[in-house]
């Protein structure tokens, strides 16, 4: 956390416009690495403005579905290998629900254009 302005955000922001405005001088693997830069700064100022839901959220449908303890990659796999076993065949409204809310809150972070417009404005209850 800074203590003085700029803040993070306004560092970001300046950093992105000058990436942006040298990137039409530059060529091939330069012009691509600066475009690549400023899509991850894109990414950055999200994640920073994120509130932490989703990964709670990740854990918690974690936690309905395999119970406790599972977290992170290795949470993700093992729902992909009940998925591919059909143990939760039974649950798969539910189950499709949350996979939704789960790749939406992603989407919205790393790509957010790319989202329907149904899942742009608002977040979707939880």
């Amino acid at each position: 956390m800074t203590q003085d302005a700029p803040s993070i955000d306004e560092l970001l922001v300046t950093v992105r416009e000058f990436v942006q405005e040298i990137t039409p001088q530059l060529d091939g693997r330069d012009r691509y690495h600066a475009q690549c830069a400023v899509y991850l700064l894109d990414i950055v100022r999200r994640e920073l403005g994120a509130d932490g839901t989703d990964a709670t959220a990740e854990q918690a449908m974690l936690a309905r579905y395999l119970g406790d303890g599972a977290a992170g990659a290795a949470g993700l796999a093992a729902l992909a290998a009940e998925i591919r076993s059909g143990r939760l065949d039974a649950r798969s409204d539910e189950l499709l629900a949350d996979l939704t809310r789960q790749v939406v809150g992603k989407v919205r972070i790393t790509r957010p254009d790319q989202l329907h417009p149904m899942h742009r404005e608002s977040r979707p209850a939880e």
